[in-house]
Parts: structure tokens; sequence; C-alpha cells
């Protein structure tokens, strides 16, 4: 998405100076008494520079949107998938449910490689020309939120291992477990599973999904 975003402004630069070109050569008088022979070639040589950076824009342009509408179909997908993998130990959270160590490092191992294989792709690749606009709003609070979840998850998972190798006591690894899990279920108050659901829905809210599972976005 960057380097089509880069091509777009050039040639969109390119096309508005080649087209300026050709309206002064074709109007300009001085021109046209003094080099009446080089008047016509300079503006031909302008109109076909105009016609080739503006279909090169087009062609930016289409390659933009596609990949644009690929990448959040991604990030959409990502986030879903992420929420649905998280409920069912948030579900036992809000129930109170008696507490297995081994479940709960399953979890957390869980939502670690999840994000660590799913999470950098989509997030990277997106690159939007309005980077302050509703859509990208939500995605950066939802990106916060995985983020903060993800290096948390580091560093239960690096607990894990002094714990294994003896470096820490059972004690000292269930006390950072329940710190680790009251942090992730509320972030900044509200709770988790409830913030990526809503934001899940908000940036659907800008998607049209069809039977073929084509997204058609609004506004971003």
């Amino acid at each position: 998405m960057k380097a089509n975003k880069i091509s777009i402004i050039v040639t969109l630069l390119l096309t508005i100076i080649f087209l300026l070109i050709s309206v002064l050569f074709t109007y300009c008088l001085y021109l046209e008494e003094n080099l009446p022979r080089l008047k016509p070639l300079i503006i031909n040589i302008s109109i076909g520079a105009f016609t080739s950076s503006f279909l090169a824009m087009s062609i930016s342009l289409i390659n933009y949107f596609t990949l644009r509408r690929h990448y959040i179909a991604e990030y959409v997908s990502m986030v879903n998938c992420f929420s649905i993998i998280f409920r069912p130990y948030y579900n036992l959270y809000l129930n109170k449910a008696e507490r297995c160590p081994d479940i709960e490092f399953y979890y957390i191992q869980k939502w670690f490689d999840y994000l660590l294989n799913y999470f950098h792709k989509p997030t990277s690749e997106l690159d939007f020309f309005f980077e302050k606009n509703k859509i990208t709003k939500v995605m950066d609070e939802t990106t916060d939120i995985l983020y903060k979840i993800y290096l948390r998850s580091i560093k239960i998972t690096n607990k894990k291992s002094l714990y294994d190798f003896g470096v820490i006591t059972m004690d000292e690894f269930e006390d950072a477990k329940v710190v680790f899990f009251d942090s992730i279920n509320n972030i900044d108050g509200i709770p988790t599973a409830n913030i990526l659901t809503q934001n899940f829905e908000k940036i659907c809210k800008y998607c049209k999904l069809t039977s073929k599972r084509k997204f058609e976005y609004k506004d971003l």
C-alpha cells in the first residue's frame, strides 16, 4: 500500500505539472511569436507525458484500493479470530470458575502464538491517505489493545521459563499469572473482550459483507 500511495502522489504531481505546461504553451503568445516551430512539439510532448502520468496514476489507484480492501479484510479476520480464542477464558473469568494452572497457561500460550504469527502482517501493511478518520481510530485502538496483550504474554511466557528452570518459585509464577490475567481482562478499566467485539462491529459497519465474502468499504 505504501508503494502505491507514493506512486499516486508522484504521478498526480506529474499529471498536474504537464497539464499546466500544455495549457501554458497553448495560450502563450510569446512562444507563438518567437518559437512558432518549437511550440507544437512542446505541447505534444507535454500532452503525451500528461496522458502517461494520468494512466500510471489510475493504475496505482486501482492497486491501492484493491490492496486496502485485502489488508483491511485480513485485519478484520485477525481481530475476529483472536476474539474467538479469547472469549472462552474470558467467560470463565466472568463466571469466577475454579482456577486451573494448566488450562490458564494453555490459553496464554494460545494467545501468544496466535499474535506472534498473525498480528504483525495486516497491521504493518496498512497505510492510509488520511490517517485520522473513524475507521483508523478504531483500528488504532484495537491494535493498541492487541499489542498490550502480546507484550504481556511475552512477559508471562518468560516467567514460565524462569519457573521451569527453577529461577522463581511456583508462588511467584502464580502471582505473576494473577497480575497478567487481571491486566488483560480489563485494559484501561474496560473489559477487553467487550472492546474487541465492539471495535470489530464498528469496523464491519463500514463494510458490506456479500455471500462471496467480499468487503465493500465506505469512508476509509
